[in-house]
């Protein structure tokens, strides 16, 4: 019996021993596969760091093009307050020229007119004129007549 159990004893050192040899590998397998998640959850806080720096980034560049777009916006609500000041001007312009080439034609038909009676001013000088050379004729005739008769009334 005693051989027996130290049979046993050396069997059960031996089970001890593949109990611990296992109990080892399965430790060691805990570690490799704590080792890879530790590995793996610093990956992720490297990665989570470089996502928070680059959403800070990108909050930053949303800010400077939400105050970029607010300037735009500035500068187009003025352009299209200078816009709607050229097109009322434009329009007040366009209802002055108007008037003017109203008056411009009122004022060729009374140039027209005027000419018109220019022209008839001139004829009626031309004819005046042309009397007065009848008139001065007939009073140089006359004249002569009266000459004659004064010789005639003499002698």
């Amino acid at each position: 019996m005693a051989a027996q159990k130290k049979n046993k004893g050396k069997s059960g050192n031996k089970n001890e021993i593949s109990g611990m040899a296992d109990f080892g590998q399965d430790l060691e397998k805990i570690l490799n596969v704590l080792e890879e998640s530790i590995e793996e959850a610093i990956r992720i806080k490297e990665e989570k760091a470089k996502l928070e720096k680059k959403l800070k980034e990108m909050v930053g560049e949303e800010q400077l093009l939400k105050h970029e777009v607010e300037e735009l916006e500035k500068t187009r609500d003025m352009l299209n307050k200078k816009i709607d000041a050229f097109r009322k001007e434009k329009e007040t312009m366009e209802v002055e020229i108007q008037k003017l080439k109203e008056e411009k034609a009122e004022l060729e038909a009374k140039r027209e007119e005027l000419e018109n009676e220019i022209l008839l001013l001139k004829k009626e000088k031309a004819e005046l004129e042309k009397e007065l050379i009848r008139t001065k004729d007939l009073l140089t005739k006359l004249k002569h007549q009266i000459y004659e008769f004064d010789k005639k009334i003499k002698e």
